[in-house]
């Protein structure tokens, strides 16, 4: 078998790094237990801390692709592999000093990938109506759906202390607001950032999301500790 190739930072897709022989540090006995533990979950770290890895690693879950999982702990582990609709929403890749417009840019981009690749027709609209309409008829062509939101206040960082920033929160709680009013369509939901807006009430909207960031046994599901650094990479 050809050595494993090390990943960059620019490496951050779970099926990429698998089938392309990729070193990969193994989260999934963590990912197995937050996913039997919790259901809507926040979760904070830096950048470059490996969130987005994260979120690429549980879409390859929900969506079923136990072949990726082949030798890692969840492949072991008691999960049904059933595969479920996906809306995995990044708010990298935009400038956002032209406040709630490009949010809305953004997100709608996003709901139309994800409208064409489940071959459902959303009509134009607000953000929150056509992410609800999404919502909506997903779930009745497919089941429960698993949520995925990465790098969520990417909007807000960019624009504190500008006039952009109060627009763009309102803008952004109210489309979270859709969530709370398709709890029962949700499978999982699992929301990434740099900081909780804990003042701002941002998912005043939705039910609470429960803030594993601190939690002991999700402590490792982001970063590489020296232990794996010398364990993972220096398997053949």
């Amino acid at each position: 078998m050809p050595s494993r190739k090390l990943p960059y930072a620019s490496v951050a897709t779970f099926s990429i790094m698998r089938r392309d022989n990729y070193a990969y540090v193994d989260k999934t006995a963590i990912i197995h237990k937050m996913l039997n533990d919790y259901r809507i979950v926040f979760f904070a770290r830096p950048r470059r801390f490996g969130k987005s890895l994260t979120c690429s690693t549980l879409e390859s879950i929900f969506k079923g692709q136990r072949e990726l999982f082949k030798g890692l702990a969840i492949d072991s582990l008691p999960w049904d592999w059933k595969e479920y609709p996906v809306l995995h929403i990044s708010l990298t890749g935009a400038n956002y000093s032209t406040g709630a417009s490009a949010v809305a840019e953004k997100i709608n981009r996003v709901i139309d990938e994800q409208a064409t690749q489940y071959g459902i027709a959303i009509p134009q609209g607000g953000i929150s109506n056509r992410f609800a309409a999404l919502m909506n008829l997903l779930y009745e062509a497919k089941g429960e759906i698993c949520v995925i939101i990465d790098e969520y206040d990417k909007p807000l960082l960019e624009t504190l202390g500008e006039p952009a920033h109060d627009e763009i929160k309102n803008e952004l709680k109210s489309f979270y607001e859709v969530l709370k009013g398709c709890d029962k369509y949700l499978k999982f939901v699992f929301i990434t950032g740099i900081t909780k807006f804990a003042q701002v009430s941002m998912f005043s909207g939705l039910n609470q999301p429960k803030d594993i960031s601190f939690e002991l046994d999700c402590s490792e599901l982001c970063g590489i500790a020296q232990t794996e650094l010398e364990f993972f990479l220096n398997r053949k």
